[in-house]
């Protein structure tokens, strides 16, 4: 065998070996990880450590006439959404759309964001992170925030997301929120 056929060897078996890390396994909505967030209803499904591809998988709820995410871009991952209940909508670079049941909404990293529902409907949907970033413990940090400092002041919360942001390449700027979804952000 070659040197160059033994390397290529070795690293298959080292990739193999590595994956034997992972557990295929069933997430219900029993044992799915619920995080108190205060903007949105949201679920973890999948935590990035369990796969190699390392995306991690949310279910997200969006209240009827509510704000979900404020404008933000981020600097380390991508999104995508896909819309199972409702509909949603999005404000993409400088484009308001909303998305119904059905829809997928990509958000590639350094484009600005946001979400809100303006329907009187409930709104769900399950959201993608792309691998190897930090972003899915984001959530956790707010939620960690909000409740030492005793928070309850929904725009000091909204404060506390733009803070928190900056820890994970996640900019928060409130100035691109379009004029029809200021009053879901209470602008």
């Amino acid at each position: 065998m070659s040197l160059s056929s033994y390397l290529r060897f070795i690293q298959s078996r080292e990739r193999v070996l590595m994956m034997s890390n992972y557990e295929a396994k069933i997430v219900s909505q029993e044992t799915k990880r619920n995080i108190p967030f205060p903007l949105h209803g949201l679920s973890q499904l999948a935590h990035g450590n369990e796969l190699p591809a390392n995306i991690s998988l949310f279910d997200v709820d969006f209240a009827p006439t509510a704000p979900a995410a404020p404008p933000h871009t981020h600097e380390h991952e991508d999104e995508i959404y896909y819309i199972l209940e409702g509909e949603v909508t999005f404000l993409l670079g400088d484009k308001v759309e909303t998305a119904m049941a059905g829809s997928t909404v990509i958000l590639p990293r350094g484009i600005v964001h946001a979400t809100w529902n303006e329907s009187e409907q409930p709104a769900k949907a399950l959201t993608i992170v792309s691998q190897n970033s930090k972003f899915e413990f984001f959530f956790d940090d707010v939620v960690k925030r909000i409740q030492e400092r005793g928070i309850t002041d929904p725009m000091e919360m909204g404060a506390v997301v733009g803070e928190a942001g900056v820890d994970y390449g996640v900019i928060v700027d409130m100035s691109k929120t379009p004029d029809r979804a200021k009053p879901y952000f209470g602008m």
